[in-house]
């Protein structure tokens, strides 16, 4: 298995994101496209490549807090998760409410390519991560959020194992307010 490689099981590997233009080139036109846009950070202006690089090449560092990867289907990049632990954010966890301790992580994911939407690629990738994290890493739990309105997210992440746990007020912000969402919880080894 490469090394950059975080998981991978038949025909989906997550790999980690690399310090290129290939993948800050996709990663802009993907957080452009309208079914991304809509769901992540819709209030920001359009994103750049110079606004991407800025935002994740911290995160393609061995160190970083956050591991930013690249989702390949058969060998071909379709979209993004990252993942990281809560206690590096734990300002951010308080003031959106997220319960966590020293072993709980957080996750975030969205398949950028159009065409690969609606196919239970999502639950797939996020059941496959979640559950690497509490095998291989420990983890206690395993979180995300999600707009109360993104009812296919929701039943995705169910599928993966992931429960309902309480509304809250994300950090994004949606014409202006921030989004109403769903936190939802993965439990993992304790």
């Amino acid at each position: 298995m490469s090394v950059d490689v975080v998981v991978a099981a038949g025909d989906l590997v997550i790999r980690r994101l690399r310090d290129d233009d290939e993948d800050y080139s996709r990663m802009t036109r993907w957080r452009n496209s309208p079914h991304v846009l809509r769901w992540w950070d819709p209030d920001l202006p359009p994103r750049t490549i110079a606004s991407i690089k800025e935002e994740y090449q911290p995160d393609t560092a061995a160190d970083a807090a956050s591991t930013a990867c690249i989702i390949e289907l058969e060998g071909v990049p379709v979209g993004f998760i990252q993942f990281y632990r809560w206690i590096s954010y734990a300002e951010e966890a308080a003031h959106v409410g997220i319960p966590f301790d020293d072993h709980a992580y957080g996750l975030d994911v969205f398949i950028g390519e159009p065409d690969r939407i609606h196919r239970g690629l999502g639950t797939r990738v996020v059941a496959m991560l979640s559950d690497y994290l509490i095998a291989e890493r420990g983890a206690s739990s395993v979180s995300l959020t999600t707009a109360v309105d993104n009812h296919a997210a929701q039943r995705c992440y169910e599928k993966a194992g992931f429960a309902k746990f309480e509304q809250l007020l994300d950090t994004d912000t949606y014409r202006g307010e921030r989004v109403r969402s769903w936190l939802m919880i993965k439990e993992g080894a304790r």
